[in-house]
């Protein structure tokens, strides 16, 4: 219960960026962000993801393991509310991308049993990825209980933006 207290708050809080928003239509940048690593922290979180801007483009892989064998698996066909945008105190380079922070909601599975939600933030804020960030709210369940709420920079890793491939 205290979980999703605490995820309710995180939203009402507002401690989203600033200059996070709504996108007129699903991927308001074109291209993918691939990565994942260990969030600094002293809980053990790592990831590793190929997630695309189109709301159609596939593949769509995430995965997060965290304390005691704890891990979700997104169903890469659930992914709504897709915002690849262009934050700008963000300057990722190299390569040069068209967006730095990859936002998005979808479903999966948590230790096997699927029908949990996830909403997750990652950012791509250039090389070496220690200042690559990602925020994760994980929760589902009977009763609905908030599993996971992560938010930190890379300890090591990276989170890289690309370019669509037209």
């Amino acid at each position: 219960m205290l979980g999703s207290v605490l995820a309710t708050s995180i939203f009402a809080l507002g401690t989203r960026n600033a200059y996070a928003h709504d996108c007129p239509a699903e991927g308001c940048a074109d291209g993918r962000m691939t990565g994942g690593g260990r969030l600094a922290g002293d809980m053990i979180v790592t990831h590793g993801f190929e997630l695309h801007c189109g709301i159609d483009d596939r593949p769509n892989n995430l995965e997060i393991n965290w304390d005691g064998g704890n891990r979700f698996h997104l169903d890469g066909e659930s992914l709504t509310n897709i915002k690849c945008i262009d934050d700008p105190p963000i300057q990722p380079q190299p390569p040069k991308a068209p967006f730095d922070r990859y936002e998005a909601d979808g479903f999966g599975s948590y230790n096997g049993v699927a029908g949990y939600q996830i909403h997750f933030e990652f950012t791509d804020a250039g090389e070496p990825g220690t200042g690559d960030t990602a925020f994760i709210v994980i929760h589902g369940g009977s009763p609905d209980t908030t599993v996971l709420i992560a938010n930190a920079f890379l300890e090591n890793g990276n989170h890289q933006a690309h370019k669509a491939n037209k």
